[in-house]
């Protein structure tokens, strides 16, 4: 008999890959700048310029831009020594090829600075990259059988509903403006949060709206200050083969900040920000399968396959901490927080994550101090889902002083995951029938009564006996093949 398929389209995660890599570089503090014999803090940012898919490897080039506040020879002042360390990372991807793509996230896990002498800087900068490949993938359904008339055939198609992952896509978008700042100051560092308000779906593309929030944190000489900035957003993403009706999940990700103080009577800062949306669009289908095929006059052989169609899902765990600790030199007032972390998944799902934290904070003497911190956490109840990438974040986050000097860090950490529940599609992958041997069949007529052993179902006599399934649900009134251990079943051989 013949097996009618249908192809499907479909996009499966081939790898997932987590790789490190450490870049180094020598900054020379500029001749307007006084002699320094410190570094209190580093900050840095990776900002990806291009990156580039080729066979069995992706390229990341781009610049991680540095910044030191140090120590200078002027009691209780301080300068900012800026470098930009260019870097070009290849990480292989066995299986990557043409029609693949790569999500990948490049992050700073931790940046230090050395002070080789009083006018150079050597500057230290250990990255992250996280990298899932997917390809496409075709997904073949039975569907129907192609049977003739005198071949007899019985054949069981039950309707499955499948969740595919139909494309994968991203693309950049950029927000830029120039803010009137509420008064002066040195720009230390700025977090970005990309805030969707709108997703539709539309034939062949994904439309975008939103907002940037931009968080700058500004030095002055006795403290700091902020400012929240908010730029509107909005992109089109082309996606072959999206219909209306497709469910998409969008992930962003900050390639490159670029910032200015532009001076004048009223200072105004200038930023631009470029970013990356990466968009999964998942499709739900409602297929017949054939499940099982036997002919009721010849010998029948099929083949029974499991597809396997994993459903890609969402899981977030929240995990509060609460730390009170000392710092080298007790603290009077916390001026800024820097923080990186790293999600991970333990043995059983478990998503756990470290963070790192570097606290800027001013002693009673009223000079500038910095003070490191490393939490790691754990959430209680494992996720249920394979092929786990676990990204941590965290809200909520506030760093106080208590009276004895202690720093008191309290915030949420949030663990977000990206897996798979695997989803299996029984079917029939081939069948053939013997015509040389024809099933040997009760008289036309005959009227067979048997009693229904434990798991059986009308089908499944039908198919051991060679009957018909119609036929047999016809003579003992039956609305479903399911059956009662011990019913007695009448079995009509017509034919």
């Amino acid at each position: 008999m013949e097996l009618l398929q249908n192809e499907y389209e479909r996009y499966a995660l081939l790898l997932q890959t987590e790789q490190g890599r450490e870049e180094t570089g020598a900054v020379i503090v500029p001749d307007t700048q006084p002699d320094v014999y410190g570094v209190l803090t580093v900050n840095a940012v990776c900002q990806i310029k291009q990156k580039t898919v080729k066979q069995d490897a992706v390229v990341l080039e781009g610049v991680i831009e540095a910044e030191a506040l140090c120590v200078t020879e002027e009691e209780g002042r301080c300068s900012f020594v800026r470098g930009s360390l260019p870097f070009s990372q290849e990480y292989a991807l066995p299986g990557c090829g043409e029609g693949a793509v790569a999500e990948t996230e490049l992050s700073v896990i931790r940046a230090e600075a050395q002070l080789r002498n009083p006018r150079k800087l050597q500057f230290q900068v250990q990255t992250g990259a996280a990298i899932r490949l997917y390809q496409r993938r075709p997904l073949q359904i039975t569907e129907s059988v192609g049977a003739q008339p005198e071949e007899g055939a019985e054949i069981l198609t039950e309707t499955e509903e499948l969740t595919v992952l139909c494309c994968v896509a991203e693309k950049k978008l950029v927000a830029a403006d120039e803010v009137r700042l509420e008064r002066a100051g040195h720009l230390l560092r700025c977090e970005t949060a990309w805030q969707q308000e709108e997703l539709r779906v539309l034939a062949n593309k994904v439309m975008l709206r939103g907002e940037l929030s931009l968080h700058a944190v500004f030095l002055e000489e006795d403290g700091t200050f902020s400012q929240e900035i908010r730029i509107p957003y909005s992109q089109v993403l082309e996606c072959d083969g999206v219909q209306p009706g497709d469910e998409a999940e969008v992930s962003y990700q900050t390639l490159q900040l670029q910032t200015g103080i532009l001076e004048g009577e009223i200072p105004i800062l200038s930023c631009s920000v470029t970013g990356n949306a990466r968009v999964e669009v998942s499709r739900r289908l409602r297929i017949n399968v054939v499940r099982d095929v036997y002919s009721t006059r010849w010998e029948t052989a099929s083949t029974v396959e499991t597809v396997s169609c994993p459903v890609y899902c969402r899981i977030e765990r929240e995990v509060p901490v609460s730390e009170d600790f000392s710092a080298d030199e007790s603290a009077a007032r916390v001026e800024d927080c820097v923080w990186q972390a790293r999600g991970a998944v333990q043995e059983g799902g478990r998503l756990c994550g470290v963070y790192y934290f570097r606290i800027l904070y001013r002693c009673a003497k009223g000079r500038l101090h910095v003070c490191e911190r490393t939490v790691r956490i754990a959430a209680e109840e494992p996720a249920d889902a394979a092929d786990l990438f676990c990204r941590a974040g965290l809200r909520r986050l506030s760093v106080t002083v208590a009276d004895d000097g202690q720093i008191c860090l309290r915030f949420t950490a949030v663990l977000q995951a990206v897996g798979a529940r695997e989803q299996n599609c029984r079917q029939i992958s081939a069948c053939a029938i013997d015509r040389e041997k024809p099933r040997s069949l009760p008289a036309p007529g005959t009227l067979v009564l048997r009693s229904a052993a434990e798991g059986e179902t009308v089908w499944s006599i039908a198919r051991s006996c060679g009957a018909r399934v119609e036929e047999i649900l016809s003579a003992n009134k039956l609305q479903s093949a399911g059956l009662t251990p011990g019913k007695l079943i009448m079995i009509p051989f017509t034919r």
